[in-house]
């Protein structure tokens, strides 16, 4: 097929898009327009009909987006994880979402063999900034404390269910990061028993940086204890975040922060402006006279003998 047949083909299928005159106009021509750029570069190689058709048709399939039910399918079964990931990564861009998609994929992030999959599953729920996606991020990132009732000697015995945090330091990293994008009371809480209690700095940090986006009293109360965490940047995220939901800067003692929330009646009034820096005022001492009297000392030190008192003194 030479360059001619292509573009004629190319013209053909044209026609018939701009006669249905649907919302895919414009994204179909453009496709198109890099088809026949592809396939007048192919015709130099291959002049086969056949082959010209493949080329077409597998470049058209990975420009033009997935039909979302292939999409979710692929985020469920595909036994390959990144294919998984992937799908996730797509279903991400995704508008108003239901709970029955924050609830398949909160339950991936919870339930995914793979940390990959599970960090994406987080990243996707935080896109979404849906209330319905702070439960599983909470689960993920600190972890669920419950009780359960249970048969013990005839009498009901209330014994502490838990479920553990995810084990991956990336994945709770990226759950804190989610937390932070969505706008629920809720979700403070988890961001600050991260940052009290997770091992890892890097959970830490993302936890303290998130809490900045809560406009809350709770989260910079929460924000206090991070600043004498051992990790500088642990500490300096919690300065930072304080900084950002209150506009000030009172350096890194907590019992400043601790003092200014408590008596300040609207302690967040400077949200999201720069930090007002407290600047020392200092007195200017005019020290010429005590700096000469010191020099003389010194001399008198370092020559007793010349500092004796002759017969003329």
């Amino acid at each position: 097929m030479n360059n001619g047949t292509a573009n004629r083909r190319i013209s053909n299928i044209e026609y018939r898009i701009m006669k249905d005159g649907n919302g895919t106009r414009f994204v179909a021509l453009l496709v198109l327009a890099l088809c026949a750029a592809v396939m007048a570069a192919g015709c130099q190689k291959d002049d086969s009909e056949e082959n010209q058709g493949f080329q077409l048709q597998t470049f058209v399939s990975k420009a033009l987006p997935r039909p979302g039910a292939e999409v979710l399918k692929d985020a469920v079964t595909s036994p390959d994880a990144d294919a998984r990931r992937t799908s996730l990564g797509e279903m991400a861009k995704w508008k108003n979402p239901d709970n029955k998609l924050i609830e398949l994929v909160g339950l991936t992030l919870l339930g995914d063999g793979e940390p990959l999959v599970r960090s994406q599953a987080a990243r996707t729920l935080g896109a979404w900034k849906a209330a319905g996606g702070v439960t599983y991020l909470s689960k993920g990132l600190t972890g669920e404390m419950g009780a359960a009732t249970v048969t013990g000697s005839g009498q009901p015995v209330v014994t502490p269910q838990v479920r553990m945090a995810d084990t991956n330091r990336l994945v709770r990293t990226d759950c804190a990061r989610a937390l932070g994008e969505i706008a629920a009371e809720a979700a403070v809480k988890p961001l600050v028993d991260a940052l009290r209690f997770d091992p890892e700095a890097d959970v830490r940090t993302a936890a303290a940086q998130a809490l900045k986006e809560h406009r809350s009293v709770s989260a910079a109360n929460g924000l206090v204890p991070g600043l004498a965490d051992g990790d500088v940047a642990v500490a300096e995220s919690s300065r930072e975040s304080l900084g950002y939901l209150t506009g000030r800067d009172l350096g890194g003692e907590p019992a400043a922060w601790s003092q200014f929330l408590a008596e300040s009646k609207e302690p967040l009034a400077g949200y999201g402006h720069q930090p007002k820096r407290q600047t020392a005022v200092t007195k200017q001492i005019d020290t010429h006279e005590g700096q000469k009297e010191g020099v003389k000392q010194i001399f008198k030190d370092m020559f007793p003998l010349e500092n004796k008192e002759g017969p003329f003194d």
